[in-house]
């Protein structure tokens, strides 16, 4: 259940402010197929994670998808990418050098 309510949570985040999503900006073609299936990328990956990790994503995307007029410039969006990113896989680089 937790990684369907993070994968509408991602989706919508990006659908809403599609030419200026994460796969825009990672040079992905930005429609809701390209969204769709980053979405569901990302929800595999923190599928089994805790609670608060999730939390912890999804309010990392949900800023970094903020429109640019309602951050003013309290943070770059590139960084919040970065950290949403980071938050996805660092467990699994944690799981590799145990």
């Amino acid at each position: 259940m937790k990684p369907l309510l993070f994968f509408l949570v991602v989706f919508a985040a990006q659908s809403a402010n599609l030419a200026d999503s994460l796969t825009g900006r990672l040079g992905l073609k930005a429609d809701y197929l390209s969204v769709g299936i980053a979405s569901l990328v990302c929800a595999a990956l923190i599928a089994r994670r805790h609670t608060a990790i999730i939390a912890l994503a999804s309010l990392l995307m949900i800023l970094a998808s903020l429109p640019a007029s309602m951050m003013a410039n309290m943070f770059d969006r590139d960084y919040l990418y970065g950290l949403f990113i980071a938050v996805l896989v660092a467990p699994y680089v944690a799981d590799r050098f145990e």
